[in-house]
């Protein structure tokens, strides 16, 4: 561990321990663990320096299916991370886990650790400029978090088919220098996370100072995967490509 990333830890007042699918966080609401699958797209799992592109899945889901299912082919070079949700998900085809989404404190924990989490991945592994942050539906509300509270600490944040309770925004001012870019997708006729209450959320993002893009596009709930995949995939490409010419 370099001497860097051993001061925000000591900082933060976190204690983390690590292996290489997994990472704890102990705080003062006790010790969660998230375990993640790596892909890289070009390169070295560990060597290549990359751009980073964190990916949430929806809840129900795993991170090997979201994998498989979106994130599989995409052709820039990168490191590809799907970080498990923390919850048991009971139903379903394939069972998988989740993110809190019913209960704010809940999804402000989460969210929380989640953040910590990618400050720790960023300094695991060789990357270029801040991650990229990508989620569906649960895995999206996640994103739509790190936007409202942390968004210098990321290049783009693309939340697809999610929304945030406006109570979870940070109050404090935008940095100055801030050029985060959240680039959001959401289905005119989502029924799961309803496109009006979405909007609002892109809206309050964009009240505060970010640049947001709100794509919407003529589908549902899991749009994502079909009708609107070639444009998400367009914009992160340009994400990445942006993030490499820097």
């Amino acid at each position: 561990m370099n001497n860097f990333l051993l001061l925000i830890l000591i900082v933060s007042g976190s204690y983390w321990f690590f292996r290489e699918d997994s990472l704890k966080v102990k705080g003062v609401e006790g010790e969660s663990e998230f375990s993640y699958i790596l892909h890289v797209t070009q390169g070295d799992k560990k060597k290549s320096k990359l751009a980073m592109i964190v990916a949430l899945h929806g809840n129900g889901d795993t991170p090997s299916a979201f994998y498989d299912t979106f994130m599989k082919g995409f052709p820039r070079p990168a490191r590809i991370i799907l970080i498990k949700g923390p919850i048991k998900y009971n139903g379903g085809r394939i069972g998988g886990s989740a993110w809190p989404i019913r209960k704010s404190s809940e999804t402000k924990k989460t969210g929380e650790e989640i953040h910590q989490i990618i400050e720790t991945l960023r300094y695991r592994y060789p990357t270029i400029s801040d991650p990229i942050v990508l989620g569906f539906s649960g895995g999206a509300v996640m994103s739509y978090y790190l936007a409202a509270n942390y968004p210098s600490s990321y290049s783009y944040i693309s939340p697809l088919s999610g929304l945030l309770d406006l109570n979870l925004f940070s109050n404090e001012e935008l940095e100055p220098d801030t050029s985060t870019k959240v680039i959001a997708f959401h289905g005119k006729s989502d029924s799961v996370l309803h496109f009006q209450n979405a909007k609002q959320t892109a809206d309050k993002l964009g009240e505060l100072g970010l640049y947001v893009e709100f794509n919407d596009f003529e589908g549902g709930h899991t749009g994502a995967f079909t009708v609107a995949k070639e444009e998400i995939f367009q914009k992160l490409e340009e994400a990445v490509d942006d993030l490499v010419s820097r």
